[in-house]
């Protein structure tokens, strides 16, 4: 999964004490449908017969179908208010 350095600066105080964030680049469903049809590995969410990230391996597995509906409560995610299906950035 491929991260965003996004870095902010507030007005009030100098530029010197930037405040950063890494957020993730495009929301992550927490159950999808069909997660056997994607890879996960990174942001592109390739087709699992398509793979564009070139590393010659097959696709990364979401994390539920390898531990279940609720792995994102053990891994200490919420659910995006906004997006309920999508973990909260």
């Amino acid at each position: 999964m491929r991260w965003i350095r996004a870095v902010t600066a507030c007005a009030k105080h100098p530029a010197s004490q930037l405040a950063e964030a890494y957020v993730v680049a495009r929301p992550f469903p927490l159950n999808p449908k069909h997660p056997e049809r994607i890879c996960w590995g990174c942001d592109r969410y390739c087709a699992d017969d398509a793979l564009a990230c070139g590393n010659g391996s097959g696709r990364v597995m979401h994390p539920a179908e390898t531990q279940g509906e609720d792995w994102y409560l053990a891994w200490g995610i919420e659910p995006d208010p906004r997006r309920p299906k999508h973990a909260a950035l």
